[in-house]
């Protein structure tokens, strides 16, 4: 279980990084689904410290993926993404990682298109 979550952690840091410094990786990275798998890893996270630093990562990727408005409505249009990072932004509060929650949730909002999406499902 652990060298699981080493894995993770580690794909979860190096795709964070990569996409913080380049729009092609970022496209790439969509083009292959990753916005349903980072969304699903979201949902299976526990609550332990060592989850908390994929689920940072995590969430920083897809906050990084979103700084492009034609992959944010790519990630808008994700079957209930929304209304997992909400969920999920409820949840941590009380944690750290709610900068990146409240960044990316942001980044959703402000999209014209999105509040159509969001009232719409």
């Amino acid at each position: 279980m652990v060298f699981i979550l080493s894995c993770h952690l580690f794909v979860c840091v190096f795709t964070d990084m990569a996409t913080g410094h380049s729009k092609k990786c970022c496209e790439e990275l969509v083009a292959a689904g990753a916005i349903n798998t980072l969304l699903q890893l979201i949902q299976t996270v526990s609550r332990s410290i060592p989850d908390q630093e994929v689920l940072k990562h995590a969430l920083s990727t897809l906050r990084n993926l979103a700084r492009y408005p034609h992959l944010l409505q790519v990630l808008i249009q994700s079957r209930s993404s929304v209304q997992i990072i909400v969920l999920e932004l409820l949840r941590l509060f009380q944690y750290s990682v709610v900068i990146s929650s409240w960044k990316l949730m942001y980044r959703i909002l402000c999209s014209y298109n999105s509040f159509q999406n969001f009232f719409q499902e």
